[in-house]
């Protein structure tokens, strides 16, 4: 997409973004239909704590404290929240800050049927995303409390500090989560001088970022783009421009969110995809979510074919057989094609006129993208310097990557 435009749906951004390598970033918006506080709640409530630790004050320390208080009410009020966040983060108690944190972001019991049946729809519809990550800034454990989430994402960092483990045993065909702004149970990040120290005194931490940013496309689900990111959009992009890969802030509609939109596609490159919010509580976002993970899956399948799931993933090991089960009865087939070929090799070609001989009523694209993705996870090795297609028919190695 090279134009601005203010009316995309929920298919326009999946066309952009269900080739697999796609990340979510999602932000508090979308743990509050469970009852989690929302950026500028949470705020409020830490300036109403400093509040409380003033008045314990002696006369003398209660005055500045009281000062710092309405400085902060007075920042917050203009949406300066970041300035808010550093004054709490210099002024009260890191105990105060956590405890707080903890009895706030937890997961809520006894939620009624209709906001029950919210949270599992915005949940599921985030499991089937077929995505190679998500990153958010949520301290909660919400999106870790669903049965598939162990399935779904197969490493997992809780904080900056963790993000080595993103590449250490990480399979192809697994997903990541990254909870960017820490966890209840380590470390937590407020404040920009927080995010600073954890992510920009790290190379590792700061090239992450970095080359998310260059190689996957984005979509901002339940968050405005933070400062921290698009920072480092804003420079990729005077740099390269169009050549990055696409960016979708999803937002409701107003004509604040309006005026933002042409802002960040002219500073940043990142379409803003927007939903009807005609009540406080955003119940459009949800219908919209699933409306773009379902045509993300559609897309997705019609491109590759099945995803192995991360138990097949793990066990296979036995002869070439056994993985129709994992990979599907077209690419099993593919497959097939390229073993039997004289000393189990063939040229794309050959194996393109085969396919589209054997499966007329689909397109050429769709055939590419299926021996794309079996070169992808090691089902078919390219070999160097060569046109040439070699299946693998030990797939041992496959189970292990």
């Amino acid at each position: 997409m090279s134009l601005l435009n203010l009316n995309l749906s929920a298919k326009d951004v999946a066309a952009e973004v269900s080739s697999g390598d796609a990340i979510f970033y999602i932000g508090a918006g979308f743990s509050m239909v469970a009852g989690m506080p929302g950026w500028g709640t949470l705020l409020d409530e830490l300036i109403s704590e400093l509040e409380v630790i003033g008045k314990a004050l002696p006369i003398a320390g209660r005055t500045d404290l009281s000062g710092l208080v309405e400085a902060a009410r007075a920042a917050k009020s203009v949406g300066d929240y970041q300035y808010v966040a550093s004054l709490l983060s210099m002024h009260l108690p890191p105990d105060t800050i956590k405890s707080h944190v903890q009895s706030r972001f937890s997961i809520a019991t006894g939620l009624s049927p209709s906001t029950q049946s919210r949270v599992n729809l915005r949940l599921d519809s985030l499991m089937r995303a077929p995505v190679s990550g998500v990153i958010t800034t949520n301290y909660d454990n919400l999106i870790e409390s669903h049965p598939k989430f162990l399935d779904r994402f197969t490493t997992v960092a809780l904080s900056g500090v963790d993000l080595p483990s993103l590449f250490r045993g990480r399979d192809r065909t697994g997903r990541y989560f990254l909870k960017i702004h820490g966890d209840l149970n380590g470390d937590i990040v407020l404040s920009s001088e927080d995010y600073d120290r954890v992510y920009l005194s790290s190379p590792k931490a700061e090239n992450f970022l970095r080359a998310s940013l260059m190689q996957s496309p984005l979509v901002f689900l339940g968050c405005s783009v933070e400062d921290a990111i698009l920072r480092q959009r804003r420079l990729l992009f005077e740099l390269y421009g169009s050549g990055l890969p696409p960016c979708f802030q999803v937002t409701a509609r107003s004509n604040t969110s309006e005026v933002r939109a042409a802002w960040l596609y002219e500073y940043a490159g990142i379409q803003s995809v927007f939903y009807d919010a005609s009540s406080s509580e955003h119940l459009e976002f949800d219908p919209f979510l699933e409306d773009l993970t379902a045509e993300m899956v559609r897309r997705n399948l019609q491109m590759f074919g099945r995803r192995p799931s991360r138990i097949i993933r793990q066990s296979l090991g036995g002869p070439l057989e056994i993985t129709e089960a994992a990979l599907g009865k077209t690419n099993f087939e593919i497959l097939s094609m390229v073993a039997n070929s004289s000393d189990g090799q063939c040229t794309y070609l050959q194996l393109l006129e085969a396919v589209l001989h054997k499966f007329p009523v689909l397109e050429m694209e769709t055939m590419v993208y299926r021996i794309a993705f079996l070169v992808s996870i090691g089902a078919l090795r390219e070999l160097p310097g060569e046109e040439l297609l070699l299946a693998v028919s030990d797939v041992s190695s496959y189970g292990a990557m």
